[in-house]
């Protein structure tokens, strides 16, 4: 005689409920991972594998300030100019170049003015220049034991006669952000960095055109006739 076994069939809720645990689990996972490629937090497990140490595209020391630097090369300029015609300014073209160097010292001095609200060691900010990347912005997070870092890639370019920044790219950690989150940040950080640049350059300049060296952000324009009166 044939013995028949009959399987019970899971409860639907029971289903629902491992299916629910299942999906709860695989995104808080997912969150969890995410936050620790930012490097703001240490978790075990996830931090070892979802983080590393990000890094600048290569060291900058700070040298002079942009808003020296232009003030300097500008005037220097300038004056030569009219020298040569007898005070008449009869060639403006110019051509400027604005090393890393400056942006960064001017990005650090940022501490003084702006950098108080802000979770930034500007001791250990700096600025690349790139011809892809455009400027490279680092701003290392202060008080991180995990050394986490935002990074910026900014193209400038010119419109009008005044400068327009793009940001191509944004990471905090390792994790890439979407640009839209970072609209007050770029005009803290970013605009307030060139600030100064844009002073310095409108009393004397007007811009035509904006290119990127290694290390070097070229600007070519024409001296304003008003500078020489």
């Amino acid at each position: 005689m044939e013995t028949i076994i009959l399987k019970k069939k899971p409860h639907p809720f029971v289903t629902c409920a491992v299916i629910v645990f299942v999906l709860l689990s695989v995104v808080a996972a997912g969150i969890v991972w995410v936050i620790a490629a930012t490097g703001l937090v240490t978790i075990p497990v996830f931090t070892r594998l979802a983080y590393e140490v990000p890094t600048p595209l290569r060291v900058v020391t700070p040298g002079v300030p942009i808003e020296t630097y232009i003030q300097s090369e500008v005037s220097d300029t300038l004056m030569k100019r009219l020298y040569q015609g007898q005070g008449a300014l009869e060639d403006t073209a110019l051509e400027v170049g604005l090393s890393e160097q400056s942006f960064t010292a001017s990005l650090r001095s940022l501490a003084d003015r702006a950098g108080a609200g802000l979770p930034f060691d500007f001791s250990l900010a700096q600025v690349a220049l790139d011809p892809q990347k455009g400027a490279e912005i680092f701003l290392p997070i202060k008080n991180n034991p995990q050394q986490t870092a935002l990074r910026l890639d900014v193209y400038a370019t010119v419109e009008e006669g005044g400068i327009v920044l793009d940001i191509k790219a944004a990471s905090l950690g390792v994790l890439s952000l979407p640009l839209q989150v970072l609209n007050p940040l770029i005009h803290t950080v970013v605009e307030k960095n060139l600030e100064s640049l844009y002073a310095e350059l409108g009393s004397y300049v007007r811009l035509r055109d904006i290119s990127y060296e290694d290390g070097l952000m070229i600007l070519k324009g024409e001296l304003s006739v008003d500078a020489a009166e």
